[in-house]
């Protein structure tokens, strides 16, 4: 066999020769193969023989290839909104002092600290916590207040920030696959996800068991050539990634996002999958009881953050039929020279030289 697999072939030829008659009864058509040399060995009569070698040459052909592109595109937005404001206050009385301090957002500046730092210049560990507290800020910082030994003192701060994030994530995975086989590519990475775990008897024998999890862009083609140089395409397509920890801080919480379809598409030209929006909402607000519930005046008494996670991924296929040797080395030799152009202007085009 010149391109066929013998086995395959082998197997359709048999279920053929079943049909056929022979002159002589004890005479049967046996067709086997040899492996290691990819041959057939038929016996059977000569006419036989000939409609045989004339199915043979409609299956031993060479099979066209079918190079695909992809071009992934993530674009995503962040915006995160964030205000609080934290107050102290403290009485005059020198027997009984009351004290009131409002605590809302762990991350902002730390206002007890301020306050400290500046009624005791000479206690270096609170001058050097406050100066950090403010240092690793963010956003619009404001106060006012009013802290005079011997009186009623008191101390309000604001803190504003809005972040915002884009990013454009492209990947442009290729494949080249056979006509009417499936290929897969993935580029990622593997990642431990927890499937059980016991502490024994009285912590004695402890133990935890894993299994791995592929997380990456991963993309999955069968071609099929059709007449009039259209492909007919089975494409799955999966981009996940590792999103944090769940709150023990054990498990991975893990996004997933896949597009499984088939579509027809002409040679040489592009087409969109479609695309994957995702937006997320959350809103969280700490208050004090009560106060922080009084319209405008409580908002002195509570700390508000926002964030919004907008996510929108599309996809683009472009197929690409090489019937030949000459289409496979007309592509073959772009991509070369183009990658070869790239490590001659970034100075490493000695990478390259043992392949010429």
């Amino acid at each position: 066999m010149k391109f066929a697999k013998a086995q395959e072939v082998a197997s359709i030829l048999s279920t053929v020769a079943s049909k056929f008659k022979n002159t002589d009864d004890k005479e049967k058509t046996i067709i086997t193969f040899h492996e290691k040399t990819n041959s057939l060995v038929i016996s059977s009569e000569q006419n036989n023989i000939n409609n045989i070698k004339n199915l043979i040459s409609k299956l031993d052909i060479r099979r066209a290839q079918v190079l695909v592109e992809a071009i992934i595109v993530e674009l995503s937005e962040t915006a995160a909104n964030k205000l609080g404001v934290e107050t102290i206050f403290s009485g005059a009385s020198s027997e009984e002092i009351p004290i009131g301090i409002t605590r809302l957002n762990p991350s902002g500046p730390d206002l007890l600290s301020i306050i400290a730092t500046s009624s005791d210049q000479d206690n270096a560990t609170l001058a050097s916590s406050g100066i950090a507290s403010i240092l690793s800020s963010k956003g619009l910082l404001a106060g006012i207040g009013d802290i005079t030994e011997g009186q009623d003192n008191f101390a309000l701060l604001v803190n504003a920030i809005r972040e915002d994030q884009n990013s454009n994530i492209l990947s442009t995975p290729s494949l080249l696959a056979m006509d009417n086989e499936t290929a897969k590519s993935l580029v990622g990475q593997e990642i431990p996800i927890t499937t059980g775990e016991s502490l024994g008897s009285n912590n004695s024998n402890p133990f935890r068991t894993t299994s791995r999890q592929e997380v990456g862009i991963g993309l999955e083609v069968t071609p099929q050539i059709n007449e009039g140089d259209s492909v007919l395409l089975e494409v799955k397509i999966e981009v996940s990634g590792v999103a944090g920890v769940v709150s023990s801080g054990v498990d991975l919480v893990t996004n997933k996002r896949t597009i499984e379809t088939t579509a027809l598409v002409g040679n040489d030209e592009i087409i969109v999958l479609g695309g994957l929006i995702d937006e997320d909402l959350q809103e969280n607000i700490n208050k004090v009881p009560i106060i922080g519930s009084i319209p405008i005046f409580g908002k002195l008494f509570q700390s508000k953050s926002e964030s919004k996670v907008k996510r929108n991924l599309m996809v683009f296929i472009k197929p690409k039929i090489m019937i030949d040797s000459n289409d496979s080395q007309n592509i073959t030799s772009e991509k070369y020279n183009y990658i070869k152009a790239e490590q001659i202007i970034s100075g490493k085009n000695n990478i390259l030289d043992e392949l010429d």
